[in-house]
């Protein structure tokens, strides 16, 4: 309920944002939620100008949600392929 909530909570701010599921069919999703924190990070600093991006896992689907502008959601989901 807290993950739905989130979700929410970023698509009712007036920046236009993107949703984007990433299912995993072999990798963990802890392993590679971090290495995605780690990259997403210093791909996009949080002093930055870019527009913010949020990333969140759920475990029950073994799924990776980026939430955010689509040209770096799209960057991270290459990534995210390559780990």
């Amino acid at each position: 309920m807290i993950l739905i909530k989130k979700i929410i909570s970023n698509l009712d701010k007036n920046v236009k944002k993107e949703v984007e599921f990433i299912s995993l069919k072999y990798a963990n999703i802890s392993n590679v939620y971090t290495k995605l924190l780690k990259i997403a990070s210093t791909l996009y600093p949080i002093n930055s100008k870019l527009k913010r991006l949020e990333i969140l896992k759920n475990e029950a689907t073994n799924t990776i949600i980026i939430i955010g502008d689509k040209e770096e959601a799209d960057v991270l989901r290459k990534y995210v392929a390559d780990l």
